[in-house]
């Protein structure tokens, strides 16, 4: 079963939370605030064999030192998160959150749990890399 964003856009209905249509049909975007008033953007996209949510934690200062042992913390949590990718641009240094689930078995379940560890994330990102949270 291929997904569209229409049905994704239902889901967030559904889920009560508010999102936006882009200019590109198969994206959507959303947001949240964590529990200490920071807020994050939301992408969901429907390309490909995928459905992808995307948050960009924070960009990181030009004076933030990309030390090896952060690097490795950053290594270290991907393995302990299996579900969720966190991922470093180096151009714009953008540390970002994601999640990728197959468009052939996605439901709403899929996308509840998508939302939910976003959010969980953030949250378990701002104690494990405390040097670096959200502006």
């Amino acid at each position: 079963m291929n997904i569209s964003s229409k049905t994704i856009a239902e889901y967030f209905e559904r889920y009560a939370w508010k999102y936006a249509v882009t200019e590109d049909p198969d994206t959507l975007l959303s947001g949240f605030v964590d529990s200490q008033e920071h807020n994050y953007g939301v992408v969901v996209s429907v390309k490909d064999k995928y459905v992808t949510f995307t948050t960009p934690y924070k960009q990181l200062p030009d004076d933030q030192n990309l030390s090896s042992l952060y690097l490795q913390k950053l290594m270290s949590l991907n393995y302990e998160w299996p579900l969720v990718k966190l991922s470093l641009d180096k151009e714009d240094r953008t540390l970002m959150i994601s999640l990728e689930f197959y468009q052939e078995s996605f439901d709403y379940k899929q996308f509840q749990l998508g939302l939910d560890l976003l959010t969980e994330a953030t949250e378990l990102l701002l104690s494990e890399l405390p040097s670096i949270t959200p502006a």
